[in-house]
């Protein structure tokens, strides 16, 4: 397994057996001063993330210009008081099937990414799991064709490891994320992570930037907006990315 370390600010690759060891990176009083000063001035629409409609089976070749891998640079990120926010790495458990494994670790991989994400959360969740798009239009469809198709789990707050978590953003195409990091026995909303595109945005000076963040810390941006819906299986409808292709991959549009 590959995780993802950030040490002095520099990425670290390790490579680790079995048991990946990669601890969340906490929010301190610090950092939740920043956070609160940056929301409390920002457009509502530009600091909760949700998705648009999109192409559901998009190309890799056609994209914007952000290109993988990029982070902002500095003059990108001088709007940002926290740059390093919503990185950090997860914990995956013996015994993870392999495609759950694979999955986790591509998310990750996307975690630090800078730009080229902006409002693309479904096809964000589904590119871990080897997809260029999720097939669906926006996070909002793919919930209701998961609830048609009976692999939703409305209101269960408890996602497994590797599900796909949703919510209903107030606006029209709703948001969805990866669970990377599940805690089957106790379901703590604190201890379940996921990765999602947009939400520190502000506050790194990041668009469409792709963070680390517990369950409990998204599910919170949602309240006011009608919240949690409901988590599924990881089904997508898109096309598959190429044999070989390794991740973070373009975007795409």
């Amino acid at each position: 397994m590959i995780g993802k370390v950030l040490a002095g600010g520099v990425a670290v690759v390790l490579v680790v057996p079995a048991v990946a060891v990669l601890a969340a990176f906490g929010v301190g009083a610090d950092a939740q001063t920043c956070i609160s000063s940056v929301v409390a001035s920002a457009d509502p629409e530009q600091v909760l993330p949700d998705s648009q409609p999109e192409d559901p089976n998009p190309t890799l070749e056609t994209q914007d210009t952000a290109t993988a891998g990029d982070v902002a640079s500095d003059d990108e990120a001088a709007g940002g008081c926290l740059p390093a926010l919503g990185t950090g790495t997860v914990v995956l458990p013996p015994g993870t099937p392999v495609d759950v494994a694979a999955a986790v670790r591509n998310a990750l991989a996307y975690v630090g990414v800078g730009s080229g994400w902006h409002q693309l959360c479904d096809r964000l969740a589904c590119r871990a799991y080897g997809y260029v798009g999720s097939g669906y239009v926006s996070a909002k469809a793919h919930w209701q064709v998961m609830v048609a198709d009976g692999y939703a789990h409305p209101g269960d707050r408890c996602p497994p490891l590797g599900s796909f978590v949703f919510w209903n953003t107030g606006r029209p195409y709703g948001h969805v994320s990866l669970v990377v990091a599940a805690d089957p026995v106790g379901c703590d909303p604190e201890r379940i992570q996921v990765t999602s595109n947009g939400v520190f945005d502000a506050a790194t000076g990041n668009h469409g930037g792709v963070y680390l963040l517990s369950f409990a810390r998204l599910d919170r941006m949602y309240q006011r907006a009608g919240g949690y819906l409901g988590w599924s299986p990881p089904v997508c409808a898109g096309a598959l990315l190429p044999a070989g292709t390794v991740h973070p991959a373009p975007s795409g549009r």
